[in-house]
């Protein structure tokens, strides 16, 4: 299967990860994009068919939470592939709006985007789930809303 693969942002292992590439012939199809405006990532993700995401927990206990990309990508339609970490879980429902593999797991992440890349059906119905995820709970007038009825309810106000 023929593919590209766009790596946004820079870190530590951006040299490393250059490096791999090339000694695995993949020079061709990975490109480092660094890091770009918020307008150009957007754009970058509008015509990708996936966005990985591969967060790992570091040696001292740090990890991602919940990062923005992914919820920007489920908005824009791309069906997203994460590690099940901190809480990522929390918006990707395995199978439903997004698929979610194990840490440091490269074989299930490659396999898992192949699956998904081959299977337009299931593509298509975790773009839908997870555009209503995002739509049910990441608009701000839904949730003032339901911060007033906790409130509310709570005696708080």
């Amino acid at each position: 299967m023929r593919f590209t693969y766009r790596i946004i942002g820079e870190g530590e292992e951006k040299d490393n990860l250059n490096a791999l590439a090339k000694s695995l012939g993949l020079d061709e199809a990975v490109t480092f994009r660094g890091n770009l405006s918020r307008q150009k990532t957007i754009n970058e993700l509008r015509v990708s068919d996936l966005f990985v995401i591969a967060s790992e927990i570091t040696s001292d206990g740090d990890q991602d939470s919940i990062p923005m990309a992914i919820l920007e990508s489920m908005a824009l339609g791309v069906p997203v592939i994460a590690t099940g970490t901190a809480g990522i879980p929390e918006v990707i429902e395995d199978g439903e709006t997004g698929i979610l593999i194990p840490p440091a797991e490269p074989e299930q992440l490659a396999d898992a985007c192949q699956a998904l890349l081959k299977d337009m059906e299931n593509r298509q119905l975790i773009i839908v789930k997870a555009r209503l995820f995002i739509e049910g709970n990441c608009d701000l007038l839904i949730q003032a809303t339901r911060l007033s009825e906790f409130l509310q309810k709570s005696g708080m106000i």
